[in-house]
């Protein structure tokens, strides 16, 4: 598998930045060729996802299932600020990658006459 960025047209640019955003951040980067960039963001996203949902399952069956008194939000709460920190990193870093992508996608085009 070639390392080099695959040259994409404008409206394979915008899928990029659609999958980078809205499906999963780091899955158009992959599409993009930028294979480095892509499973850093997927794992950054995933481990984001995990932090959170445990927490979230974890406060769900515990507090609201079980009827206790909302008092504390876990000991588990400063995993999950790291998840959101994590998904919100990801994130970022989609967004910066798919301007990227759209700029190098953009300046491959030639000009109209």
């Amino acid at each position: 598998m070639s390392l080099a960025y695959r040259k994409l047209d404008p409206s394979q640019a915008w899928g990029c930045l659609v999958a980078n955003l809205v499906l999963l951040p780091g899955l158009g980067s992959l599409f993009a060729g930028r294979l480095i960039e892509g499973i850093g963001q997927i794992i950054l996203a995933a481990g984001g996802l995990y932090l959170t949902t445990a927490w979230f399952n974890w406060f769900v069956q515990e507090k609201l299932l079980r009827g206790q008194p909302i008092t504390d939000l876990g000991p588990q709460f400063k995993r999950a600020l790291a998840g959101f920190a994590f998904l919100g990193i990801s994130w970022l870093w989609a967004l910066v990658s798919s301007l990227l992508i759209m700029r190098s996608a953009r300046s491959s085009v030639p000009p109209k006459i």
